[in-house]
């Protein structure tokens, strides 16, 4: 199994957030963050493309989710 990493967008909550994706390849990593966030996260990467991002960007790991834009909140 690999690990893929999504990311999510400036404006929202999740702002400078990542999750982990456990999937055998990225078309089923895609699935599966397609299935929880509804397409609602910024970019997928994998292991390699991620690698120093949480540090250089002090992302903060969460659980999967979709983000909710901030202009969208009342």
């Amino acid at each position: 199994m690999n690990e893929f990493f999504v990311t999510y967008g400036f404006g929202s909550h999740l702002e400078r957030c990542y999750s982990r994706v456990p999937a055998d390849t990225i078309l089923q990593a895609r699935y599966k963050i397609f299935e929880v966030t509804g397409g609602k996260h910024a970019f997928i990467y994998t292991k390699e493309q991620f690698k120093g991002q949480p540090e250089k960007y002090d992302l903060r790991e969460v659980a999967l989710q979709p983000q909710i834009h901030l202009d969208d909140v009342e």
